[in-house]
Formats: structure tokens, sequence, C-alpha cells
């Protein structure tokens, strides 16, 4: 629908989403933020096909899928039981489950 209304009528839209998927499929220009900045923001084939930053490589590489090519070499974080009984993710963007 979203699609439809795009081409139809020229409607323009704010998304925001963690889903690089959608934002492949909806999305002419894209930003990625890391910690409250924008650090990489540009046409989304040029941000998700050649990522400069390390944090838009790092949530490509988190995508199954998605370009494995590219993906950022080395091994998936190391979650750490603390105290309190929680799982920190480290090196995640602050992904935590309680």
């Amino acid at each position: 629908l979203f699609l439809a209304l795009k081409k139809n009528t020229g409607l323009t839209a704010l998304v925001i989403t963690h889903d690089l998927g959608l934002a492949w499929n909806i999305a002419d220009t894209v930003a990625v933020m890391y910690r409250g900045e924008i650090v990489e923001h540009g046409p989304v084939e040029d941000v998700l096909l050649n990522p400069q930053h390390d944090y838009t490589r790092k949530l490509l590489a988190a995508v199954p899928g998605f370009r494995s090519e590219r993906a950022v070499p080395g091994q998936a974080a190391q979650a750490t039981t603390t105290q309190a009984g929680r799982t920190d993710a480290k090196e995640t963007g602050g992904a935590v489950n309680d």
C-alpha cells in the first residue's frame, strides 16, 4: 500500500525502523543512527551496498542472507550474564534481554 501511494501520489514519509530489509524495499534515502547520532546517510543503495561506518556494516552482517559476502569478518558478539541475571550482548548496539 505504501509503495503504491508513494508511486501514485508522490507521498513522502519518515519511517523509523530497525528492519533494514524494509528500508531497502521502501526507502530512497536512509540514515543510520548509532548512540543517538546519524553516522551515515545517503541513497539506500549506496549506504546498504557500500557501508562506510562500522556500525552500518555490523547491522548488515546481522541480517540473515543480506549480501553475506559483505558481512563484517569476525565472530558474533558473546553474551554475558550479569549479577542481576540478565544477558547483555556486547558490541550489538545495546541489545539487552531481561
